[in-house]
């Protein structure tokens, strides 16, 4: 990722950049940086966003490699939750009405 990037950057001032644009968003979590995942025996557990419309990222690595990861429930967060958050804000509503976060 950084190689790609006009100046170079760590993986914790990614993770700080996100976390700054994702403070207001309702369904967005951006975890804290490790350098390498340490829970769960170094897995992330792939149902621990099942039946919600959240989206938790992740930030790993250091000056050499950055890993950027994302755990989501692809029914909850994927097309369904999105027409209706959609719906939501098109209607001027609450955008989280009727979504599990």
């Amino acid at each position: 990722v950084s190689r790609l990037l006009s100046k170079k950057v760590g993986p914790q001032e990614i993770q700080e950049s996100l976390a700054r644009h994702y403070a207001d968003a309702p369904f967005v979590q951006v975890q804290p940086y490790t350098e390498t995942f340490s829970q769960d025996g170094g897995f992330l557990d792939a149902r621990a966003c099942d039946g919600t419309n959240r989206i938790e990222l992740y930030i790993f690595g250091h000056a050499d490699q950055i890993l950027v990861s994302a755990r989501l429930d692809n029914l909850g967060k994927g097309a369904s939750g999105a027409a209706i958050q959609c719906l939501n804000i098109m209607l001027g509503i609450d955008e989280t009405t009727g979504l599990i976060q």
